[in-house]
């Protein structure tokens, strides 16, 4: 009797010892696996409840997901209209957004005839806005300016009114176009020649020198030098100061009663 209680006794013994070793192993088990389940964070602010319960419920798509939401936000954040690349707000008044442009560097572009057919296109183009191609009789009558950059990069602005008052326009939104390759072409050949340069039929000019220039007339008056960056580039001998174009003197024509013109004397 005594050795059938020991045996029984060394039996219970051992299987006690088994079931412990089990759990050992179990415990050992689900602490490996348990950081292969976790489930990543997410910014709920751009999950609807939907969405967070399918992830929830899919943890082997989490990174697939939480990549596609970087990727997003990256493109978001090299968008061309970057605030610091183009300095504009929407709303603000187109006067003022073509200001900070032109100091700068853009210059309004003069590729392209504007639609001076349309009433809107030509009273803008008459007071100066040279940049001016075309706007819509629909809505609040939307507007498209171009400017151009040294480097060739086009400039769109889609300006609106916020009334009847066609002159009074706000910036709507914009973006850069692809360079063209006449763009490019242009970019890397608009070099403003030095010299003196006429309007043809007045005493007035315009003197380029170095990396500026000025205007002169008959009385001698000397002029403030003004940034080069301030004239635009038309052709060989031509540029544009905004308001009038103007011709390289020496490449005026003898004959007279010649006048300078954007495609030259």
């Amino acid at each position: 009797m005594k050795n059938w209680i020991c045996d029984r006794t060394l039996v219970t013994t051992r299987i006690i010892a088994a079931l412990l070793g089990l759990i050992a192993i179990g415990s050992t088990s689900f602490a490996g696996a348990a950081p292969q389940q976790q489930i990543p964070s997410i910014n709920s602010a751009n999950l609807d409840t939907g969405s967070k319960k399918k992830i929830l419920n899919n943890p082997e798509k989490n990174s697939t997901i939480v990549a596609l939401s970087e990727k997003v936000q990256v493109s978001l954040e090299n968008s061309v209209n970057a605030p610091e690349k183009i300095p504009l707000k929407q709303g603000m008044p187109y006067k003022e957004a073509r200001q900070i442009l032109i100091q700068q560097g853009w210059q309004p572009s003069l590729q392209g005839q504007p639609n001076l057919r349309d009433r809107s296109v030509k009273e803008l183009f008459d007071l100066g806005y040279k940049e001016i191609k075309d706007c819509s009789g629909t809505g609040e009558g939307p507007c498209r300016f171009e400017f151009i950059n040294k480097q060739g990069e086009l400039l769109v602005i889609v300006a609106t009114t916020r009334g009847s008052e066609n002159t009074k326009r706000f910036v709507r939104n914009w973006w850069i176009e692809k360079k063209t390759e006449s763009n490019q072409q242009n970019s890397s050949s608009n070099i403003i020649q030095e010299g003196r340069y006429w309007l043809g039929g007045t005493d007035r000019g315009l003197e380029v020198k170095g990396k500026q220039y000025r205007y002169y007339d008959e009385s001698n008056i000397d002029r403030p030098w003004q940034p080069l960056s301030e004239l635009q580039y038309i052709k060989k001998g031509v540029v544009f100061d905004g308001k009038n174009y103007w011709c390289l003197s020496t490449l005026a024509p003898k004959t007279g009663g010649i006048s300078c013109s954007k495609n030259g004397w």
